[in-house]
C-alpha cells in the first residue's frame, strides 16, 4: 500500500470479476492513482462462479467548492506579479488551451514543476516559465498551484515571502504521504480543470497590467530557450555524445505525432527543457516510485493511440529494470510498432550520484569503485530489436542522430519495434550547475 492507493490478492474466484470492477472504480476515485490486484494463476483458470457486476460506473471527481476560488479570483486579479505552477492538471491539448486563457487573462508565469506528468503547457508560449519555481517566488506575491505535489524544493526553504498561495488538487494535503511540507494560505480540493473553469468565469477578461507581463514573461522566455539550444548546439560535435545535443536533434526530428513516454532519471531534464516541440496530449511522465514501467507504457500508448507515434525514452539502468524481452515479444507477436530511444551513459548513474551526495568521503568515492553501478561490458541493445523481428541500431556519431531515428521511425510505421542507442556522456556536471551545485 506504500506505491498504491489500494491492494488486494484475491483469496476466493467467487469475487473475481467484481474485484476487478472494483479496482478499477477506486482507481479512479480521487486522489486518481494505481490499485493493485493479485490474481492466482488457478483462479484465471476455473469457470466463472459470478458474472461480471450488472452494471457499474466510475465515480465523478469532486467538484471544488465556489466559495474558496472566488477569494482565489480576489487575490488572483489583485496581484502585480501572479505565477502559476502546474505538474499534473492539464492531460490534453483542450485542457491546456483552457490553462492559457486563465494565463493570459492574469499575465501570469507558468512553471511546470521539476517533473511534469504532462505537457500541461505550450513549451513555446510567452508565458511557459520553465520548469523550476525558485528564481520567481521571492517577487511573486499570487500562486496559483494545480496539481503540484513538488512545487518547489526545498519545501519550508523555498517559500514565497509574500505571496498568497493557492493549493488546488484532488487530494492537496497528500494525505498517502508520511510528509509534506508544502503550505498554503488558501486550500481548494477538488478537480483542478474544474477549478480552471471556474476561475474563467470570475475572471473574465484581462487583468491589470496582463499585456506588460506578457511581454516580460516571453522576453525571459525566449532568453531561457535560446541559452539551452546554444549549450547543445555548442555540443555537436562531442562523443559521447552529449545529452543536450541528442536532444536537440530529437526535438527536430521526431515527427509531430510522436508520444513521449520518459522513463529517464538523469536525462529528462535535459529532455523537458530542451525538446520544446513537445505538445499537449503528446508527453507522459513514466517515473513513479520505482523503474521498469516504460516499455508497458508505451505499449499501452500503442494500443490506446493508435494514429500516433509511441516513442519510449530510457536509460540504460532503466532499460535493464524494464521487462525488455517481454515489451519486444509483444510488440512482434501483435505487430505493434514502438520506438524505443536508450540514453546509455554505461552506468547506473543516478544509483552512483546517491552514493557520492551520502558518502562523499566513503570507499567507493575514495577508491573509485563504484560497486555494481558501471554497465559494463555494454550491450549492444539494438540487436534485441533484431531478434523480434524489428529494427536496431548503435548511434556514437552525433551527426547520425537524424539519420538513425528516420529508420527507425520507418519501422515503427510498419508494425515493428526499433531501438535507438544513443551513446552519450556524463550528464551531472552541467546537472549540476543547473541545480545551483
Amino acid at each position: 500500500d506504500a506505491y498504491v492507493k489500494s491492494s488486494f490478492g484475491l483469496n476466493t474466484p467467487t469475487v473475481l470479476a467484481g474485484a476487478v470492477h472494483r479496482a478499477c472504480a477506486l482507481a479512479m476515485d480521487a486522489p486518481q492513482g494505481p490499485v493493485f490486484v493479485s490474481l492466482p494463476f488457478e483462479y484465471l483458470h476455473q469457470p466463472a462462479v459470478l458474472p461480471a457486476p450488472v452494471r457499474y460506473a466510475f465515480p465523478s471527481l469532486p467538484q471544488p467548492a465556489r466559495a474558496p476560488l472566488e477569494r482565489a479570483a480576489e487575490w488572483l486579479r489583485a496581484a502585480q506579479n501572479p505565477l502559476i505552477i502546474v505538474e499534473n492538471a492539464a492531460r490534453n491539448a483542450d485542457e491546456a488551451a483552457r490553462l492559457v486563457q486563465l494565463a493570459e487573462r492574469l499575465g501570469a508565469g507558468v512553471v511546470e514543476g521539476q517533473h511534469p506528468g504532462y505537457v500541461n503547457f505550450p513549451r513555446r508560449h510567452a508565458l511557459h516559465a520553465g520548469f523550476y519555481a525558485q528564481p520567481y517566488l521571492k517577487d511573486a506575491d499570487a500562486v496559483l498551484m494545480l496539481e503540484a505535489p513538488g512545487p518547489w524544493y526545498p519545501p519550508t526553504a523555498m517559500t514565497p515571502p509574500a505571496a498568497k498561495l493557492i493549493n488546488v488538487a484532488q487530494d492537496p494535503l497528500r494525505g498517502r504521504d508520511p510528509y509534506t511540507g508544502f503550505t498554503a494560505d488558501l486550500i481548494v480540493p477538488g478537480d483542478a480543470m474544474a477549478a480552471v473553469d471556474a476561475l474563467l468565469e470570475l475572471i473574465p477578461a484581462a487583468t491589470a497590467g496582463a499585456s506588460e507581463r506578457i511581454a516580460a514573461w516571453g522576453e525571459r522566455a525566449t532568453a531561457r530557450r535560446a541559452q539551452w539550444r546554444e549549450q547543445a548546439l555548442a555540443q555537436a560535435g562531442a562523443t559521447p555524445i552529449d545529452a543536450r545535443f541528442a536532444c536537440h536533434e530529437l526535438n527536430a526530428c521526431l515527427p509531430d505525432d510522436a508520444v513521449i513516454v520518459d522513463e529517464t532519471i538523469l536525462t529528462h531534464h535535459t529532455i523537458i527543457n530542451v525538446m520544446d516541440r513537445l505538445r499537449p496530449g503528446h508527453f507522459i511522465n513514466a517515473l513513479s516510485g520505482g523503474l521498469g514501467l516504460g516499455l508497458g507504457m508505451g505499449l499501452g500508448a500503442a494500443i490506446a493511440l493508435p494514429d500516433t507515434l509511441p516513442v519510449v525514452f530510457v536509460g540504460d539502468g532503466t532499460y535493464n529494470y524494464n521487462p525488455a524481452l517481454a515489451a519486444l515479444g509483444f510488440a512482434q507477436q501483435y505487430g505493434i510498432g514502438l520506438l524505443t530511444v536508450i540514453f546509455n551513459n554505461g552506468h547506473y548513474r543516478s544509483m552512483q550520484m546517491g552514493t557520492e551526495f551520502l558518502y562523499p568521503q566513503g570507499a567507493a568515492v575514495t577508491h573509485g569503485n563504484h560497486v555494481s553501478s558501471p554497465i559494463a561490458p555494454n550491450p549492444d541493445y539494438g540487436q534485441l530489436a533484431a531478434l523480434f523481428g524489428g529494427h536496431g541500431e548503435r548511434v556514437d556519431d552525433p551527426a547520425q542522430i537524424r539519420a538513425a531515428v528516420e529508420r527507425a521511425v520507418a519501422a515503427v510505421r510498419a508494425g515493428r519495434p526499433a531501438i535507438v542507442d544513443l551513446r552519450i556522456g556524463d550528464e551531472t556536471a552541467f546537472l549540476a550547475k543547473l541545480f545551483g551545485g
